[in-house]
């Protein structure tokens, strides 16, 4: 027996044969079951197709017999997994407790599928671990189907920003590694839930490939766009057994984990047994980004097809791959606690002194009454909002490590944090009976665990922070809004304003009014408390906020 198929044989559970009360294990009664399902009730569906699957794992089946009957259920399965995963989005984060419950029946479902075809496979190739004879295609139909459902736990776990679950890195790198000790790892099939042909070797590769470039630090919409195209990009990353260049990254294949999302997380490790290379990928990026007239560029894809996607998605893409020794800034570790205000919102409440923004505007001179339009609404929707109504608490975090670039964070459960990837944070030392001082970050990766607790990287934005007021001067009166004046940490040029305000605030202004309030400064130099700002334009746009640029007009308002 070789020792990759023993390794797919570790776990599973006996089996036993089929009795009178078990789920009819045959093509022609499997189909009349499946169509008798009740459709128009998604839940009870999903209840019964999972029932039958926990049902067929326990049975001692032909290989043939399994995967005939795996194949038919398998169309009303990926129909009920994508409602689930339907379900699920646009919730926040975490999940609250009833779509928690929809997602782990979504992780179950998916799990079990990935291991009917997994022991489809081991019964096809017993006792010995070998394919077969005229039963290459079978074994190779079983091998996708395993290694596209666990490759899904993973990218349905990246979706909610949660660890993925034990085992499924493990069974991925077995999957992979017996599809070459068999030699089947190049041979593709047609699959109709990803609408394209798979093999062994671009769903294992893709896997490595959006695990290198951290899943985290995607919105679930960009998550959505590289799970299209990803197979495309993977087709590009070399899967060796050596190390060929000296930024080849290791996969451990003996452990449960990926080759690491982060780069703290990649060590060198010559005694790995495979390699990724992503130095293709890297040039295709590259060129492509080099000659981008816009917003999207062409990239070709495996299969020499160009595929449009957007730049700054594959420049996001692409700044994931490395080594921790390669990075910009070294990161030091440590253990010491920092206060965080997460949002918009949060951070200006506690910036101004903890009070609202209806009083940050008294106090800076202006009013409901000052409005430059009489006719504008008497009181902005901001205003009712809850945000306002009362002390927003702070949550307290755990430095993991750090640098000149900024933090990786960690709260405990307790906090009951909630966040998203690319919302604004502000960081500060946690201080009683002193003006505290805060840093300006964004949020760029979010990881949950299924405890609870809460990992983010945070990049550093100022260390030189100031609330205040904006009001777009477009000769229609419009009404102030939140902002946050910083002064960048790598700095600027002179006579440049910074501010980060609400991704609702409007493009084509000409003008900006700034409004200040005394004492509420950790910026050095002299400011007037109103002045106009020419020419703002978007530095970023994360669409919950955008980070402006401006020249002072150099005068007061």
């Amino acid at each position: 027996m070789s020792q990759p198929y023993s390794d797919l044989l570790d776990g599973l559970a006996p089996r036993s044969a089929p009795g009178a009360d078990s789920f009819p294990a045959d093509p022609r009664r499997a189909s009349a079951w499946v169509n008798a399902l009740p459709r128009a009730n998604q839940a009870v569906t999903g209840d019964m197709l999972e029932k039958a699957l926990v049902n067929l794992r326990g049975q001692r089946l032909d290989g043939g017999q399994r995967l005939a009957v795996m194949e038919i259920l398998r169309p009303m399965l990926l129909e009920v997994m994508q409602t689930l995963l339907k379900q699920c989005q646009s919730s926040p984060i975490p999940l609250p407790p009833p779509k928690a419950r929809l997602f782990d029946r979504l992780q179950l479902i998916e799990h079990e599928t990935a291991l009917g075809y997994r022991l489809a496979l081991v019964e096809y190739c017993a006792p010995a671990g070998k394919v077969p004879l005229l039963r290459g295609g079978n074994v190779a139909l079983a091998l996708e189907r395993a290694l596209f459902h666990t490759a899904r736990c993973l990218a349905h776990a990246y979706f909610v920003y949660r660890q993925p679950p034990p085992g499924i890195w493990l069974q991925l790198h077995r999957l992979y590694a017996f599809a070459q000790s068999v030699r089947l790892q190049d041979k593709a099939v047609d699959d109709a839930g990803a609408k394209q042909a798979l093999s062994p070797r671009s769903i294992y590769a893709h896997a490595l490939l959006i695990a290198v470039s951290n899943p985290y630090r995607f919105s679930q919409r960009e998550q959505g766009e590289l799970a299209e195209l990803g197979p495309q990009l993977a087709g590009h990353v070399s899967i060796t057994e050596k190390r060929e260049q000296e930024d080849d990254l290791a996969v451990p294949l003996d452990s449960d984990r990926g080759p690491g999302y982060i780069a703290s997380e990649r060590e060198d490790d010559d005694t790995a047994r495979l390699w990724i290379s992503v130095a293709t990928l890297r040039e295709q990026i590259d060129a492509a980004l080099a000659g981008a007239q816009g917003d999207q560029v062409e990239i070709r894809g495996s299969d020499g097809k160009p595929r449009s996607m957007p730049a700054e998605l594959l420049s996001r893409l692409r700044g994931g791959w490395g080594r921790s020794q390669s990075r910009r800034n070294t990161r030091l570790a440590a253990q010491h606690q920092l206060d965080t205000a997460i949002g918009l919102s949060g951070l200006h409440f506690h910036l101004a002194g903890l009070v609202d923004f209806d009083t940050f505007l008294r106090q800076a001179g202006d009013s409901e009454e000052s409005a430059p339009d009489s006719k504008a609404p008497q009181r902005a929707v901001w205003a009712h909002a809850a945000v306002d109504a009362g002390r927003i608490p702070l949550q307290s975090a755990v430095v993991a490590d750090q640098s000149l670039g900024g933090y990786h964070l960690h709260w405990e459960a307790e906090e009951g944090v909630k966040a998203r990837v690319g919302e604004l944070i502000g960081l500060s030392v946690p201080e009683e009976g002193e003006e505290r001082q805060w840093l300006l970050g964004v949020i760029r990766w979010l990881r949950y665990d299924a405890d609870g607790c809460v990992d983010a990287g945070v990049q550093l934005l100022s260390r030189r922070v100031r609330p205040v007021a904006l009001r777009l001067l477009d000769g229609e009166g419009r009404l102030p809004l939140r902002g946050i004046e910083y002064q960048p940490v790598h700095g600027e040029a002179n006579g440049a304003l910074h501010f980060s305000a609400a991704g609702t605030i409007e493009a084509g202004a000409q003008q900006i009014e700034v409004l200040r309030v005394p004492d509420m400064s950790d910026l050095d130099e002299p400011v007037s408390m109103r002045e106009m700002a020419e020419s703002p334009t978007v530095a970023e746009n994360a669409g919950d906020y955008v980070l402006l640029t401006a020249q002072r007009s150099g005068g007061a308002a």
